[in-house]
């Protein structure tokens, strides 16, 4: 069966005469079962021939080979070897070449990744030809190549020792060979008219491979001649093409190719035309062809033609490269370059001169096969790196010679550095384990990097550092020594020549900027990787520099750095850093920044014991640099007087310095340690007592903060005091802290001054020379979430007043006047006033269209304080939170600032004991605070170090609340006129303490000593706060909106929180409320609401808009005339707020005559000219204007509008829109007492006004119908029913006009009882049930059921169901009301109200049943459902039961759900019976 098999059916394809009668579907089965059967025979001989199956001398094995070892058998296995898609096999070739892109656009990536395939193949040939049965026996047969099965049995086979055999197949393979198709040796290797034949070549050449390796092939193809016509084909392949030309290699290399032989044509340079060649095909030779350049080279070398190559490109590089010169090497390398690649770098050592010597001969293509072993012994790790670098490193003098030499180019260069780049990736100790490698890399960095190289071209060269420096780490003296001091020279040359001084110098986007930051960034990227002091100290000129152009990036490569570095290169970058400020060659600048930005971040990064080895080594040079004299001698001559200063200023530079060291060791080490492991470096004397080095800074700091020099313009200038003095302030506050426990420490050495000893502190701590002027428009977060809160404390919007001992207001107290009127467009928008100002929401744009602002400048030209005069938010060492603006910029503030909290943390509960005096220390400040010769600077600042603090000084709020105010009204001590955002953080402060109440006792709170008030000190305070609020409203208008409802906001906190505790002065009111602009009128309308909302303000705080005692200085006349200008101005949110204060101020007035009996002559005066004004309006037809007046006055006091119903009904007809509805509003206010107010709007026409479709205007009327109805005759009631049964009977859009219209009815149903009686009122009354307004629908049910409408009695209201409260038009709705109103009789009961349980059910007792839920055998007719087992008496049928359970397996527990069994139903006669 088996010979039959291969003899007539194996060999058979799908053309076959037999399988004419056969569809396609059932021809490819019979393939696919041909091919299943031909690998298990395959699969089945193999197990013969390895001995896995039976004996080799058994019967059976006999047999097996007898029947299969034969020349059909041997022929199918040569054709499944060399063309198995001709047995029928599928094969995934097609499959393969199919996904490659079609595009020649992308044929260099289709081509790379078809050598990559093809590249592991190669790498794993020899392994494949040495697998063994094992691996086919390890696998299912279906699962297993057909490859693998014919490589393996061609193995097995030619090693047979049956030599009969091995000759018959020999013959066949000849045979099988010698067929047209399969014959290798005619191939076209054009590979032009493979059309499907893909598959088939490819197949066909594995096939030749097997043979070979199987040493079955007698006659082999010359592989020279097959590689030598692919270098001639290769070029312009497409990619099934390449992917062929890729197996014709390989199976050249399996052939005996020799290396030599490859070698030559790879480095073959005769030229071949690329002119016929698509520019796709260019564009991919070029992207491989082209050697590495970087965007520098591109654009130097743009317009430079080469004068020995015609045919260059003189086009500027634009990201792609079209070949316009190639050789045969080029080509061929470019289209197997993986294979190649892979194919040398197994045989490096061999070829390695050779192609070291082309590279140096200048053949490119030498260089790229160089580089593609290199990235082979990278990138795989069977291949050992030590056979490269041993063949390479004899060779590397040649390489060097190439890049360096004469005739070297920009190229060779090029590609030097990245040979070297990635010979140090491959090898990182070369520097340290190769001498010709050390010193390879030292003289290429060497000669790239000289002085007069371009920085363009060291940038490459950059690009080696890290490994160079990491090599300077593991460097041994014998190799390296001299290797660190050439790349400090030459990484200063470059600084130094290449850099410029200031960075702003440069042009950005310009090459040179360019070549500067890339330079920069590579020195950074440095730095942060090998964490070498050596880069530190190269970059230190340019990290001097204040504000780089690159700063941003500058500080955090920095600060990646100190976190990043390890205790031993810190240790190191600080003793550079300490050497450059003890070394007097080094500027002075250059000092501060090595002890700011180096010194002392690394100091807080490394750990004590690191930090203490450094402070032990230094601690005698710091403190003798502290002890050294600071003034010259008086004798010194004029002429010599400049080098004296100079002089001075160096030692006042370096103590500066060593202060600021001195602090950071006191800041990061603890006392005890300081005592003990330090001051033992300082003071080793047998009567130390650990304190001596403590006691010599103290002392040192203390007269040094207090010490006065004379300055000049140019050396010992006044800022360089400043920062002296600071420095000791700050030193002497960290060593107070970290060792003094007591607080007469804390307040002698860093609070107290001694005029009479000349020892003053702020005056040396505060710049004096700086002139501040804070502007307006601020947005921090900080402050913004600290004043919003304020208006939460105070209880919300509208708040209630916070005043100790005040009354609270009453329900009938005037309010505040609406957020609309400062609202850009939309009257209903509402902006929270407070967040609006000082961090805008997302959506709500700030407008600064008229911005008058102003910035900060300081008169000094001190730049430190005039750049930082915009807030921005840090983050302070201690942990806190602090907005940077000029004052906060103080180095003493954060300094002072933890002092405080220091201080509060030791001795708060002490200070807590005692409220009616300030601390020894806060009385020092606040001496200093109120002193009238103190300078304002001193003032803000202390001021500052308050709203920074606020808690700690809030009890003692009543020692610093007038001085607050004092300083808040006065312009010249609090930073310029405005209400900026230091008098706002004053105001917040002031908020904020809950005690901050001026006047005296009765407006303080009651833990207040009585002994810190008087009456003197009361009467300062009223004036004060007086003065202090005035101020604020003279500040308060501002051109931009958001600012302006920011300032209100302020001023209405303070006048609630101090009602009756100040008076405002009306001149500024009075200003605002006549401000005029001729160029922006949208000023003068945020001036002149800011006044009215003022006004309004004041009022709902009982102070009155005029008060003849204390706003004599303004006329009353003129008072009022400026404030009714405001009724008749232009713009509506203007005269429609003026009418609003005008009605608060007749309530207030009228209030004030009710309580006083006595009118007020001014107020007649004052009425008099408010109607005259509304007079004008009617006069000139301005009904809007005098309608919108009038309803904002009214809504204040009504009564005024009395005057005017004659001149409103005149103009109610001729009003449309909201102007009829405004009318009406007016009317309502007072329709029970109108006369004949029917009569006057059926002359309206009101019933039209009823049907017409707004339902705000009906909603009106039907208030005034409802007002006036007491006043109404049964004709008009009647009337007036239909007209409004006729229009809100159904389902009326608005809820609010049904809800008043069954009002109405209701009224009219319970007043009119002749009326009830009336279908139409009881059939609207009965759809009340009906109405999809739950509110109403409840209000229904509520009316209804009641004893005057339906009886008590049960009968008699059941009756009343089908007679009273039935009508066809609500019969759907019937049943459910009527059941309602009948179960509702049950509350009258008086169990109604009681629970049905008296315990809750957590109380009960619980207890276990067994349940029978089945039914079958329970024919009693009458017995409830599971009583046998709830019956607790009857023991037998609770026994029959559990028997009936356990019957069925469920002792104890329920029954089992069962299919229903139901039987038929008894006959009613059966129980007779």
């Amino acid at each position: 069966a088996i010979q039959k098999f291969v003899v007539d059916l194996a060999i058979i394809t799908k053309d076959h005469s037999i399988f004419d009668d056969h569809t396609p579907f059932e021809t490819e089965r019979v393939q696919r079962c041909k091919c299943s059967v031909i690998r298990n025979l395959f699969a089945l001989l193999n197990l013969v021939l390895s001995g896995k199956v039976g004996h080799p001398t058994s019967p059976a094995v006999a047999h097996v080979r007898a029947s299969l070892l034969s020349a059909p058998f041997f022929k199918l296995l040569v054709l499944c070897t060399v063309s198995p898609r001709s047995i029928g096999f599928p094969t995934d070739i097609v499959a393969a070449t199919k996904k490659t892109q079609s595009s020649l656009s992308s044929s260099s990536q289709s081509s790379q990744s078809s050598s990559s395939s093809s590249s592991s193949s190669s790498s794993s040939s020899s392994s494949q030809n040495k697998e063994n049965n094992n691996s086919t026996s390890s696998m299912t047969t279906a699962s297993v190549p057909i490859s693998t099965l014919t490589s393996s049995l061609l193995r097995s086979l030619g090693g047979d020792t049956d030599i009969e055999m091995v000759e018959v197949l020999y013959r066949i393979v000849k045979e099988v060979l010698a067929l047209p198709n399969l014959d290798i040796t005619k191939l076209d290797y054009t590979f032009s008219s493979i059309k499907g034949n893909a598959d088939t070549l490819t197949n066909l050449m594995r096939g030749y491979r097997m043979l070979h390796d199987s040493s079955l092939l007698l006659i082999e193809p010359a592989a020279e001649s097959i590689a030598s016509r692919l270098v001639d084909h290769c070029l312009g392949y497409d990619p099934v093409q390449l992917a062929i030309g890729k197996e014709a290699l390989l199976m050249a290399l399996s052939l005996g190719l020799s290396g030599t032989s490859l070698l030559n044509l790879i480095l073959d340079d005769t030229l071949v035309d690329v002119s016929n060649l698509k520019t796709p095909i260019k564009r991919a030779l070029g992207k491989s062809v082209r050697p590495r350049r970087t965007a520098v080279d591109d654009v130097t070398d743009a317009s430079r033609t080469p004068a020995n190559e015609s045919n260059a490109t003189t086009a500027p590089y634009t990201g792609e490269y079209l070949v316009q010169r190639l050789t045969k090497g080029e080509a061929f390398y470019s289209s197997f370059h993986s294979i190649l690649d892979d194919f040398i770098a197994r045989r490096f050592s061999t070829f390695v001169e050779t192609i070291v010597s082309s590279v140096a001969s200048g053949n490119t293509v030498a260089f790229r096969l160089l580089m593609g072993s290199l990235d082979r012994f990278t990138k795989y790790k069977h291949l050992e790196k030590k056979i490269f670098l041993q063949s390479i490193s004899p060779f590397l003098g040649m390489i060097r010679e190439w890049a360096t030499g004469e005739k070297s180019s920009a190229e060779s260069r090029e590609c030097c550095v990245d040979f070297s780049r990635k010979l140090l990736r491959l090898e990182p100790d070369l520097l340290t384990t190769s001498l010709e490698g050390h010193q390879f890399i030292t003289k290429i960095f060497d000669h790239f990097m000289k002085r007069d190289t371009p920085l363009s071209v060291k940038i490459d060269i950059l690009s080696l550092l890290p490994g160079i420096l990491a090599a300077c780490e593991r460097a041994t003296k014998s190799t390296t020594d001299h290797l660190p001091k050439i790349v400090k020279e030459r990484l200063n040359e470059m600084v130094i020549y290449d850099f410029p001084i200031n960075s702003k110098d440069l042009v950005k986007g310009s090459k040179t900027y360019t070549d500067y930051i890339t330079a920069l960034d590579l020195l950074l990227a440095s730095l942060v990787s090998s964490g070498s002091a050596l880069v530190l100290e190269i970059l230190l000129p340019v990290l001097r520099e204040k504000d780089h152009a690159h700063q941003s990036t500058l500080s955090s490569q920095l600060e990646a750095y100190v976190t990043s570095v390890s205790d031993e290169n810190a240790t190191q970058a600080w003793d550079m850093a300490f050497n450059m400020l003890i070394n007097g060659e080094h500027q002075e600048d250059l000092k501060f920044m090595a002890v700011s930005q180096i010194c002392v971040p690394l100091t807080r990064h490394v750990s004590s014991t690191t930090a203490i080895k450094i402070f032990s080594k230094n601690i005698q040079i710091l403190v003798n640099g502290l002890l050294l004299p600071t003034s010259s001698s008086s004798s010194s001559s004029s002429t010599s007087e400049g080098g004296v200063n100079n002089d001075r200023k160096t030692l006042l530079i370096n103590r500066i310095c060593a202060y600021r060291l001195l602090e950071i060791m006191y800041e990061v080490l603890p006392g005890n340690i300081i005592k003990d492991k330090i001051n033992g470096y300082f003071y080793d004397r047998p009567d130390a007592k650990g304190t001596e080095l403590t006691q010599t800074v103290m002392r040192a700091a203390h007269a040094t903060k207090s010490e006065t020099h004379p300055t000049d313009e140019r050396h010992v200038t006044h800022s360089l005091i400043w920062q002296y003095h600071v420095s000791a302030y700050r030193a002497l506050a960290a060593v107070v802290m970290c060792t003094q426990t007591k607080d007469q420490f804390y307040n002698v050495f860093l609070f107290k001054e001694s005029k009479d000893k000349g020892e003053l502190l702020w005056e040396n701590i505060v710049d004096l020379q700086s002139e501040y002027k804070f502007e307006a428009e601020t947005n921090f977060p900080v402050v913004s979430k600290l004043v919003t809160s304020l208006r939460a404390d105070a209880g919300g919007s509208p708040p209630e007043p916070h005043v100790y001992g005040a009354s609270k207001k009453t329900s009938g107290d005037i309010k505040f006047l609406s957020s609309q009127y400062l609202a850009d467009s939309s009257l209903s928008q509402d902006v929270d006033v407070l967040g609006s100002f000082f961090g805008a929401a997302a959506g709500d744009k700030m407008d600064t269209s008229s911005s008058s602002s102003s910035s900060s400048s300081s008169s000094s030209g001190n730049d430190a304080a005039t750049s930082s005069l915009r807030r921005q938010r840090t983050i302070l060492s201690q942990g806190d939170r602090l907005e940077l603006d000029p004052l906060n910029n103080n180095p003493c503030m954060p300094t002072i600032l933890a002092v405080l909290d220091a201080m509060e943390s030791k001795f708060g509960s002490i200070y807590a004991s005692s409220r009616d005096e300030m601390p020894r220390w806060m009385s020092e400040m606040h001496v200093k605070f109120i002193a009238r010769e103190t300078h304002p600077n001193i003032v803000m600042f202390i001021a500052k170090i308050i709203i920074n603090r606020p808690k700690i000084f809030e009890p003692y709020a009543q020692f610093w609340l007038r001085p607050l105010m004092t300083l808040g009204s006065t312009p010249s001590y609090n930073g310029g006129t405005g209400f900026h955002y230091f008098l706002r953080d004053i105001c917040v402060l002031l908020l904020r303490w809950q005690d901050a109440i001026p006047g005296g006792m009765d407006g303080a709170p009651p833990s207040t000593p009585k002994s810190a008030y008087t009456r003197e000190r009361e009467n300062e305070e009223r004036a004060g706060a007086s003065a202090f609020m005035s101020y604020l409203v003279m500040c308060c208008p501002h051109p931009t909106r958001q600012i302006l409802r920011s300032n209100l906001e302020i001023i209405r906190l303070f006048a609630e929180r101090w009602r009756g505790k100040f008076n405002v002065s009306k001149q500024s009111i009075v200003d605002q409320l006549g401000r005029t602009s001729s160029s922006s009128e949208k000023s003068t309308v945020l001036y002149r609401l800011s006044g009215l909302h003022i006004l309004t303000i004041l009022m709902i705080n009982d102070i009155p808009a005029y008060d003849k005692v204390n706003d004599a200085e303004v006329n009353e006349f003129k008072f009022y005339e400026k404030l009714l200008d405001n009724v008749m101005f232009k713009r509506k949110e203007v005269y429609e707020a003026a009418a609003e204060v005008c009605g608060l101020i007749l309530a207030y007035h009228e209030k004030e005559t009710e309580k006083s009996g006595v009118s007020s002559s001014a107020l007649d005066m004052y009425v008099q000219l408010l109607k005259d004004k509304i007079n004008i309006m009617f006069g000139n037809q301005e009904y809007d204007r005098a309608l919108n007046c009038l309803y904002k006055i009214g809504a204040h006091n009504p009564e005024f509008i009395k005057l005017w119903y004659l001149k409103i009904f005149s103009v109610l007809p001729s009003l449309i829109g909201e102007f009829k509805t405004i009318a009406l509003r007016l009317i309502l206010l007072h329709a029970s007492s109108i006369p004949e107010l029917y009569m006057k709007l059926k002359s309206a026409r009101f019933e039209s006004i009823l049907h017409h479709r707004d339902a705000d205007t009906q909603y009106v009327l039907l208030q005034i119908l409802y007002a006036m109805r007491n006043t109404l005759d049964e004709a008009q009631i009647s009337h007036i029913v239909a007209e409004t049964s006729s229009v809100f009977s159904g389902q009326h859009p608005s809820e609010s006009c049904r809800s008043l219209y069954y009002d109405l009815l209701t009224w009219v149903y319970d007043e009119h009882k002749e009326m009830r009686n009336v279908e139409a009122l009881r059939l609207n009354l009965l759809r009340g049930f009906n109405d999809n307004s739950e509110t109403i629908s409840k209000k229904a049910y509520a009316f209804w059921d009641h004893h005057t409408r339906l009886s008590e009695d049960t009968l008699t209201r059941l009756e009343q169901m089908f007679t009273e409260m039935y009508h066809p038009d609500v019969e759907g709705s019937w049943v459910h009301s009527a059941s309602s109103l009948m179960l509702q009789l049950t509350s009258a009961s008086p169990d109604y109200g009681r629970v049905m349980f008296d315990k809750p059910l957590s109380d009960g007792l619980f207890k276990d049943y067994n349940i029978d839920a089945s039914w079958q055998g329970q024919a009693s007719s009458m017995t409830p459902m599971f009583a046998p087992s709830q019956s607790q008496e009857d023991a037998s049928i609770m026994h029959g039961m559990m028997a009936r359970d356990f019957a069925h397996g469920m002792a104890g527990g329920i029954m089992a759900t069962k299919a229903p069994q139901f039987s038929a139903t008894m006959a009613s006669s059966s129980g007779g019976g």
